[in-house]
């Protein structure tokens, strides 16, 4: 198989931080805390500072990128301003603020403010520049929600002409005319940071600027999603002490005797963010209760995005660009396959009828993004035939189109070398040094297989038929990864397709995430020291953010999916059902009457409307039935009188057919 593009993670949180104290042209300690392209560019020796070894012809064509840079312009002209005049430079982080100081001191600054010191229109996150001397303890952070977080961040993409996304950023659509003869708009409608980070990172002609700066995009879409994931996670942080999760009975009980601090336990990062615990043990709750229902999926499906696709490879040479940096192309192709992969599997029946699916998406640190998925089937594959027909272990012969597909991708290792080097021969010659065993050359991963000249199952184990002698023997089969002929001419790229024998699939697939008990440092685990009651800092400290992933995000593509659909029914004793109470002061007579009003409207709770829904059903079919009896009893009756014109008795049949009449 080959490998995949250069790896561009990040792990934990980002931030961007800036030094308080204003960077003068005569401190050259200031260079080690101001960011270098505040200075005076032309000076090269004061970007030598931390490595006296840089290009010179580089640093004097990064000085002429950021020479016209608005950002770099308004931070000379207030610094110089405010030592002058021994006024304050602020650094506004919402439009509002700026608004503020544009109309106090008529300036047309987007990025830096000079204002007095009595100035009081601040804004919580702006920040305040002055000219006492600083060091890194006084470095600020810059709020994630500042419209001039792109413009400090991203000099060399951004040229600080126009402010960046804000919270009182909205859209105003045309909704027809005014009957002045002038267009009506609608009310503008505020814009979500996500909404804007869609709109931006679109391929359009000459104005797709994110997505052409190679390395660079996917160090943007990175810090970007980032930046949308940290506002979510800081708003479940504000309400931590306002949500608590505790029993119908046990709320009753606080209100009755007034004490509301005793209900019960905080809420920490629930099952509605995506990636928490909580949602990937849903999941797998979900797919538990699918096999309980429909037995065992019966194929077990692995397909890898391949990086060198046409879809990919085209529209980046059209822009002179290159395909391993395109990290958008690599998320929106992968999501189109898995989608036509979907309908092949659904509507188009390769394998015959689905009764049931499941999938995942994962993004590995040093490749590409992948795909699992489990499909039951309504005609079981159970007997080694079967599997014959839908899945291959062997090359084809010499000359046939799709023997180079296979060798490209469904081999696993190198042709020549095998696994030697590979991650997967080390793992397994240090779990053989463990036991104290000899290594005897199989790679954690079970290859080289084993040749054999039919397919088996035993034992929950499916022997692949990889022959060495005939029209299909070959060497090299005991290195092919299972597929199915079909699907690998149709993507050409790796699609592993093996039947499933064992429940291991399923819990494989769907299993819950661990990343929140470790990080990821030069591909090992390290141990994390965070709170073990603090799922937030976990979520944080062990997450591994590639752009490939985050570009997935940002376009929100689903990153698992299921049908039939699952509904979960919690299952209780009477009045010990869960419910979520908000408080914010709970000794207030309001905060009583919220809870209380919360109480009524808990009542009654899922699982006793699903039994009332079951009740009020089943007496619909014994009104139904009983209808259905009296009507027949009605036509019988009808049939045997005599002395009723055939006309007659037809009205009288079509009143009885329609209930219009009592039998």
């Amino acid at each position: 198989m080959g490998q995949g593009p250069p790896a561009h993670a990040r792990q934990g949180e980002l931030r961007h931080r800036l030094s308080t104290g204003i960077a003068k042209p005569s401190d050259i300690a200031y260079a080690i805390y101001a960011a270098r392209y505040l200075y005076d560019i032309t000076d090269i020796k004061r970007l030598n500072i931390r490595n006296p070894n840089l290009d010179s012809e580089t640093l004097h064509r990064i000085c002429d990128l950021v020479e016209g840079n608005k950002t770099v312009q308004e931070y000379r002209e207030a610094t110089e301003k405010a030592l002058n005049s021994k006024m304050s430079v602020v650094l506004p982080a919402s439009r509002k603020s700026r608004h503020a100081m544009r109309t106090e001191y008529g300036t047309d600054n987007i990025n830096f403010m000079v204002v007095k010191d009595d100035f009081d229109k601040l804004d919580p996150n702006d920040i305040v520049l002055t000219d006492t001397p600083s060091d890194e303890s006084a470095l600020w952070h810059i709020h994630e929600s500042s419209e001039n977080f792109d413009n400090l961040r991203f000099p060399v993409m951004f040229d600080g002409r126009t402010p960046g996304w804000s919270r009182r950023m909205g859209i105003t659509r045309a909704v027809g005319l005014d009957g002045k003869g002038g267009i009506k708009m609608e009310r503008p409608k505020k814009t979500t940071y996500g909404q804007y980070l869609r709109y931006v990172n679109q391929v359009r002609d000459g104005r797709d600027i994110t997505l052409r700066c190679g390395p660079l995009t996917n160090e943007y879409i990175i810090t970007s999603y980032t930046r949308l994931e940290m506002m979510s996670i800081n708003y479940l942080r504000s309400i931590q002490n306002r949500l608590k999760v505790e029993t119908y009975e046990k709320v009753n009980d606080a209100l009755e005797c007034g004490e509301l601090d005793m209900i019960g336990k905080t809420v920490i990062l629930p099952a509605t963010f995506i990636g928490s615990p909580r949602f990937y043990s849903n999941c797998q709750q979900d797919a538990l209760a699918t096999v309980k229902e429909m037995d065992m999926p019966d194929l077990f499906i692995t397909m890898t995005l391949n990086g060198n696709c046409p879809d990919i490879v085209e529209p980046t040479e059209r822009v002179r660009g290159d395909p391993q940096y395109r990290a958008d192309l690599h998320a929106r192709v992968f999501h189109q396959q898995v989608q036509h992969l979907i309908k092949l599997l659904v509507d188009g029946k390769i394998f015959g009828e689905v009764k049931a699916l499941s999938y995942r998406i994962e993004f590995m640190v040093r490749g590409l993004p992948h795909v699992h998925m489990l499909v039951h089937l309504e005609n079981d594959i159970q007997h080694a035939d079967d599997i014959d027909e839908v899945i291959s272990a062997e090359l084809p012969p010499e000359g046939h189109y799709l023997r180079d597909i296979i060798v490209e991708h469904n081999i696993h290792g190198d042709e020549n070398d095998g696994c030697e080097g590979r991650p997967c021969e080390t793992k397994a010659q240090e779990t053989a040094q463990k036991r104290g065993i000899v290594y005897n050359g199989v790679c954690d991963e079970g290859y080289p297989m084993t040749h054999a000249d039919e397919t088996t199952v035993a034992d929950n184990k499916v022997t692949y038929r990889r022959r060495l002698h005939g029209p299909y023997g070959d060497v090299l089969n005991a290195r092919v990864i299972p597929y199915n002929p079909y699907l690998s001419r149709e993507f050409r790229t790796m699609v592993n397709v093996e039947a499933v024998t064992s429940i291991n699939a399923t819990e494989y697939v769907n299993k819950v995430s661990k990343f929140h008990q470790y990080i990821f440092k030069d591909g090992k685990k390290d141990n994390v020291v965070v709170s073990k009651n603090n799922e937030i800092e976990q979520y944080i400290a062990g997450r591994v953010l590639t752009a490939q992933e985050a570009f997935w995000r940002v376009y929100k593509f689903p990153i698992h999916g299921s049908f039939p659909s699952v509904e979960a029914l919690p299952v209780h004793a009477e009045n010990e059902q869960h419910m979520l109470v908000k408080l914010s002061n709970p000794h207030t007579h309001v905060e009583k009457e919220r809870a209380k009003r919360t109480v009524e409207k808990n009542l009654p709770s899922k699982q006793i409307g699903y039994y009332n829904r079951i009740t009020a059903d089943r007496q619909l079919l014994i009104e139904d039935a009983r209808t259905k009896i009296a009507a027949a009893t009605a036509l019988t009756e009808l049939e045997r009188r005599e002395g009723i014109s055939d006309e007659t008795r037809e009205e009288m049949r079509t009143a009885i057919d329609t209930g219009s009449v009592d039998g």
